[in-house]
């Protein structure tokens, strides 16, 4: 469980010279430490009484009249809220780590001096720890690219744990920064089979009694832009075709952003000659259009050629059309002439002359 702290000055004598440098907004684990990085600034003619203030800092709760709950000239296990100002307060450095924090200290604080100089915490509880930030920008193909993610470290003592979730497998890589916050990144080179892979980012954070809290992630998708990949022409239907047999041709590529225009050409003799630019070609199969096709597609990344596809129109399927059809009007003469001659015959009487 998170803890949101909200940082604001209380009320001072003559706040024209009284200031304070702190985040604005601090989170803790519940559960867990919290360091609160923290600087001020007092009038001067207090300095003099500030070089006697150096167990002079005190947390309170609620108000300036509320609960000590952190007092520096005592051990830290015996405050309330244990912890202890590990800055050096005649340096004007505030800097406090609450060893442990639960849900219930969920409340406004106030840091007080002697001389007086008040701030207030606003803690505001959350159910869960946040994702990590994850930071890709967009790449190109072959481009080196880093992926980014970090989470903020709020007690130093225990800091999260950072694991990416990667295509390939796991990786963890870490790097503190200044005590703020802990970086991981992951570098390497793009390549179009990258394109819409995820890459998560997960961050966990240990309790200070012992485990720690679930993982919570924050998830990206890669964009990849890319030329135009695994281009290829196709004919529907495939192999020779008879003539006048209609015949589409087909142009497919993979490509990121998508092909913007594809064009076609036909190979005479070497020379390529432009037939279309569409992604689909319509022909009748004739003598005239046999020939080498191949499609080339393009976008903003460049263009790609496929392989060659023949077109052949079979000849033979026409000549065989024509000698069927020809012996068939043999046939259906023949037989005609057969009925013919067979009814001629039945309208004489033969007889044999017997005389000599």
């Amino acid at each position: 469980m998170w803890l949101c702290v909200s940082v604001c000055v209380s009320q001072c004598v003559v706040c024209n010279d009284w200031g304070v440098t702190l985040p604005k907004s601090v989170r803790a684990v519940s559960g867990s430490c919290l360091r609160v990085p923290c600087r001020f600034e007092i009038q001067a003619l207090y300095e003099a009484d500030l070089l006697n203030c150096s167990k002079g800092g005190i947390w309170k709760r609620g108000s300036g009249s509320g609960q000590n709950v952190l007092i520096s000239s005592q051990s830290k296990d015996k405050n309330i809220i244990p912890g202890e100002i590990i800055g050096d307060v005649l340096s004007k450095n505030c800097t406090t780590v609450f060893s442990r924090l639960w849900h219930h200290h969920s409340d406004t604080y106030i840091f007080r001096l002697e001389c007086p100089n008040q701030l207030k915490f606003n803690f505001a509880p959350d159910i869960h720890p946040p994702p990590p930030q994850l930071s890709a920008p967009g790449v190109s193909e072959r481009q080196t690219v880093s992926l980014r993610c970090s989470a903020a470290v709020p007690c130093p003592a225990l800091p999260p744990r950072l694991t990416w979730l990667l295509p390939e497998g796991d990786m963890e890589e870490q790097d503190q920064d200044a005590l703020i916050s802990i970086v991981s990144t992951v570098t390497f080179q793009a390549s179009a089979s990258h394109h819409n892979q995820t890459f998560t980012c997960s961050v966990s954070y240990p309790l200070t009694e012992g485990g720690s809290t679930e993982p919570s992630a924050r998830t990206h998708t890669l964009q990849v832009l890319y030329a135009p990949r695994n281009t290829v022409a196709s004919l529907s239907p495939p192999g020779p075709v008879s003539e006048g047999q209609a015949v589409t041709l087909t142009c497919s590529s993979d490509a990121n952003p998508p092909v913007q225009r594809y064009t076609w050409y036909r190979d005479e003799k070497g020379q390529l000659t432009r037939r279309g630019e569409t992604k689909e070609l319509l022909l009748l199969a004739s003598k005239a259009e046999r020939g080498v096709y191949l499609c080339e597609a393009h976008n903003q990344r460049g263009s790609q050629r496929s392989q060659p596809v023949a077109l052949d129109s079979d000849e033979r399927c026409l000549s065989l059309l024509y000698i069927i059809c020809g012996l068939m009007v043999v046939l259906i003469c023949a037989k005609i002439i057969l009925v013919s001659l067979t009814s001629s015959s039945s309208l004489f009487d033969w007889s044999r002359n017997t005389d000599d």
